[in-house]
């Protein structure tokens, strides 16, 4: 992926690669300025200044299924290292919580202090997301109790290998939700309670996927139900406690930084929403009841993918009931599968949500048109939450 896929080649460019440079060069926190856009919304830009390589990236701002698609070919994009400049201006460098970039931002640093060329600083990023990536995901492995191969088959899927090994933070999202994922199972399997250290590492986690994209944090649904025995009722509230106090720093945080990009009159939609519950809520369900169609239908021959995914997860599934046959059936298996399920979908009904309310025009909707804006890698994160149907009787 990272030597057949330019560094410059991702969906947002221009978003990515400007917001890595500022934690990298210590402007994360410079002012902003507000902006109107084409339909009227209000949002912020940061004031940054410094190499218009990484400033004014000229990338190929493409789909990622399109990207992946590149591989082996000879005519995929390739960017050209011109020489740059010092600029200073207004960028897109505040959308997501900064913490998200830190590793893509210690690899340029480390490009940076070895005075690499501006290309092969942007691999020195992409190398170091891609071994972060490597190894939360390797720990979550070991930590699984069961779903190990479910868990490797979706870690190694192409598009969660190029979000991991690209400029985004879509790679370390699924890999925090994996070690979520793996400490609560791992929890199931003690029947014991809890260490402070797995315990702490919990919460750091949670709380890192909070102030990243805070609705992954669905997938935390299933951390909650897990026995007293396990988590009791105080580590629970401290837990939510924590998770509370961080959406409070991310909301202190996106009033003085937070940047957007959107494609609708976001004002004018909540008004329809308002005004037409019923219909928003219709247009949510069901763009995600369909989402699973959609993944089936890939473009460029890749609806193997999300057959793979099915295979994987009902096989998973399936040989967790049959190996736990004999065992005693409790209520708590359905309560658990459950909570996963409807954590997952409302996972996907939020997804769709903000993609209504930021890239479509509502008030022109019908209930049958299929929602703009969603992406396929937008459910990566919530994928590592299938290892849970591995969960059978009172014990994994």
């Amino acid at each position: 992926m990272i030597g057949d896929i330019d560094a410059k080649s991702l969906p947002d460019p221009t978003m990515h690669i400007p917001q890595t440079y500022a934690l990298a060069t210590g402007q994360v926190f410079n002012p902003t300025e507000f902006q109107t856009d084409e339909w009227g919304n209000h949002f912020r830009r940061q004031n940054l200044k410094g190499d218009s390589y990484y400033l004014e990236p000229d990338g190929n701002n493409s789909l990622l299924m399109n990207v992946i698609s590149q591989i082996g070919k000879s005519n995929a994009y390739h960017s050209e290292d011109n020489g740059s400049q010092t600029v200073s201006g207004l960028y897109r460098s505040t959308q997501y919580f900064p913490a998200s970039y830190i590793p893509q931002a210690v690899g340029m640093k480390i490009g940076m202090m070895l005075h690499m060329s501006h290309y092969k600083t942007l691999q020195m990023a992409r190398g170091v997301n891609l071994l972060t990536f490597i190894a939360m995901v390797a720990f979550a492995i070991i930590l699984l109790p069961r779903g190990k191969l479910l868990m490797l088959a979706l870690g190694l899927l192409p598009m969660t290998v190029y979000t991991a090994s690209s400029m985004m933070p879509d790679g370390l999202y699924f890999a925090a939700s994996a070690c979520m994922v793996a400490v609560a199972m791992y929890g199931l399997r003690s029947e014991r309670r809890m260490s402070n250290g797995l315990y702490v590492f919990l919460i750091v986690i949670s709380l890192w996927i909070l102030l990243g994209k805070s609705l992954y944090l669905v997938a935390a649904l299933p951390v909650l139900l897990l026995p007293k025995v396990v988590l009791s009722w105080k580590r629970k509230l401290g837990y939510v406690g924590v998770m509370c106090i961080g959406l409070v720093l991310y909301l202190l945080w996106s009033s003085a930084y937070s940047g957007g990009f959107f494609a609708a009159n976001v004002a004018d939609n909540k008004g329809y929403i308002l005004h037409d519950p019923v219909h928003f809520v219709i247009v949510v369900l069901k763009n995600a009841l369909h989402v699973y169609s959609e993944l089936i239908i890939m473009p460029h021959g890749y609806w193997w993918v999300a057959l793979a995914i099915t295979v994987i997860t009902v096989g998973s599934a399936v040989y967790g009931f049959v190996t736990d046959w004999k065992r005693e059936r409790s209520n708590f298996t359905v309560v658990y599968v459950a909570s996963v399920v409807v954590s997952f979908f409302l996972g996907i009904c939020a997804i769709y949500a903000f993609t209504a309310l930021t890239w479509n025009d509502l008030s022109n909707m019908s209930q049958g048109i299929d929602l703009e804006g969603f992406q396929g890698r937008y459910i990566l994160p919530l994928l590592p939450s299938a290892a849970f149907l591995s969960v059978w009787g009172k014990r994994i």
